[in-house]
C-alpha cells in the first residue's frame, strides 16, 4: 500500500511538472519592429513578472499552458496572449495615440508616464523648435523652458552658446548642463571664445540638424542626473531625434528655410551736448591736441552749437551734432540664412533608418562674418 501511494505522488510530481515551462519572445513597434525596452510583461492574476531588455526581450520560468501573459508600456496599447502550447511569443504593440501626450523621455532613452517621475521635466515638441529656427539648435530653447538661460556668442552666426540652467551655481560660472542624444552623451563645451577674447570655433550643437528632432526634454532636479553622474550635476537636456516610419519604399522630403537677421534696438544718441568736462573743452596739450585722459573723454561739455573748437586731431572743427550719420548702422549689417535639408528615411522588417544632408548658408549682422556649412546627419 505504501509502495502505491509512493508511486503517485511521483507521477503527480511528473504531471505538474510537465505543465510548467519557460517561454520567451521578443517585443517590437508595430509598424516599425524596433524592439521596445522596459516592457512590463506580468502574468494575468498573479505577481510574477518581468520586463524587456535593451533588446526587447523577455523571458519566464514556470508558466503554465493555461496562463495568459499582459504586456503594457506606456504609450502603447496593452495586449493580453494566452500561453497555450507555445514556448516563444513575439509580441507588437500599437501606439496608444491618447496617451502619447504625456509621455517623456528619460535617461538612457526610456519613454515613461511624466506624471510618474519624481523630478521636474520640461518638454519642447519639434514645432516648436522649428518656429524660430536657429542653426544651433540650442538658440530654439531660449525663452521656452522656465530656469534655462541660453546667451548666443557675439562673433557671429556660427559662434556657440552658452547654456545654464537654474543660474550660476559654480565659481568660475562654467556649469553647462549635460546634453543627451538618443541616448548617447555629446560634447557642450564652449569653442573658446571668452569675456577677455579668443577664438570661437562653435560646439557640437551645430551639427544638430533641427528638422531631425522629434522633441527635446529638460530635466532639472537632482534626481534627473541619477543615471549620469557627476555629467549631470548641473542638469540634463535631452534630444530625441526622429527616426523611420515603415512605407512603401523611401520616404524623401525636402525642407527650405529662408530667414532675415537684423538689429530690433539702438541706443538712442544725445545730440545736445558733447563730450568734454565741466560744461568747457579739454585743454590743449604742447603737441597741439587736446587732452585725451579721464575725465575730458567721458563727461559732458558745452552745449553745442556749431562753435569752433579743436577736435582730436588737433584740427579746427564745428562743434555740433551730426543728424544724418548713425554709426550703428554703419557698422552692422542686415545677416541672413538659407537652409536646405534633404531627408530620406524607411523602416523595414528588421529595423529603420533616417538619413538627412543638411546644407546652410549665411551672413552675420557684422560684415565679412559668413557661415556655410554641408554635412549628413
Amino acid at each position: 500500500m505504501n509502495k502505491l501511494i509512493l508511486i503517485l505522488a511521483v507521477l503527480g510530481s511528473i504531471v505538474t511538472a510537465k505543465a510548467q515551462k519557460t517561454i520567451s519572445g521578443h517585443v517590437l513597434e508595430k509598424d516599425t519592429n524596433m524592439p521596445l525596452i522596459g516592457v512590463s510583461v506580468l502574468v494575468k492574476g498573479t505577481q510574477k513578472g518581468t520586463t524587456t531588455d535593451s533588446d526587447g526581450n523577455y523571458s519566464l520560468t514556470n508558466i503554465g499552458n493555461n496562463d495568459f501573459l499582459e504586456f503594457s508600456y506606456i504609450g502603447y496599447s496593452t495586449q493580453e496572449i494566452s500561453v497555450g502550447n507555445q514556448t516563444t511569443t513575439n509580441v507588437f504593440m500599437d501606439i496608444n495615440a491618447e496617451q502619447i501626450d504625456e509621455v517623456v523621455v528619460t535617461a538612457l532613452n526610456i519613454q515613461r508616464d511624466k506624471e510618474s517621475l519624481g523630478y521636474s521635466v520640461s518638454q519642447v515638441s519639434s514645432e516648436e523648435v522649428n518656429v524660430a529656427r536657429e542653426n544651433n539648435i540650442m538658440n530654439s530653447l531660449s525663452g521656452k523652458v522656465s530656469g534655462l538661460q541660453i546667451t548666443q556668442s557675439n562673433i557671429g552666426v556660427d559662434g556657440s552658446s552658452r547654456v545654464l540652467l537654474r543660474g550660476i551655481t559654480t565659481i568660475n560660472g562654467n556649469n553647462r548642463p549635460l546634453v543627451v542624444v538618443d541616448g548617447i552623451p555629446i560634447s557642450n563645451g564652449s569653442g573658446g571664445a571668452s569675456g577677455f577674447g579668443g577664438v570661437d570655433r562653435g560646439d557640437a550643437l551645430y551639427n544638430i540638424n533641427p528638422d531631425d528632432v522629434e522633441s527635446l526634454s529638460v530635466l532639472k532636479g537632482a534626481g534627473a542626473a541619477a543615471a549620469y553622474g557627476s555629467l549631470g550635476m548641473n542638469g540634463v537636456i535631452l534630444i530625441t531625434t526622429k527616426s523611420g516610419t515603415k512605407k512603401d519604399g523611401v520616404g524623401i522630403s525636402l525642407n527650405s528655410s529662408f530667414w532675415f537677421i537684423d538689429i530690433s534696438l539702438t541706443p538712442d544718441f544725445h545730440n545736445e551736448y558733447g563730450t568734454r568736462a565741466f560744461g568747457d573743452f579739454a585743454p590743449i596739450n604742447a603737441n597741439g591736441r587736446p587732452v585725451l585722459d579721464y575725465p575730458f573723454s567721458w563727461s559732458w561739455g558745452p552745449r553745442m552749437e556749431g562753435q569752433s573748437y579743436i577736435n582730436w586731431l588737433g584740427q579746427q572743427d564745428t562743434y555740433s551734432p551730426n543728424f544724418n550719420r548713425n554709426p550703428y548702422r554703419e557698422f552692422y549689417q542686415t545677416g541672413y540664412t538659407v537652409s536646405n535639408t534633404l531627408a530620406f528615411e524607411g523602416s523595414g522588417e528588421k529595423g529603420s533608418f533616417g538619413l538627412s544632408i543638411i546644407d546652410e548658408d549665411g551672413q552675420g549682422i557684422v560684415e565679412n562674418i559668413p557661415f556655410k556649412a554641408q554635412h549628413p546627419v
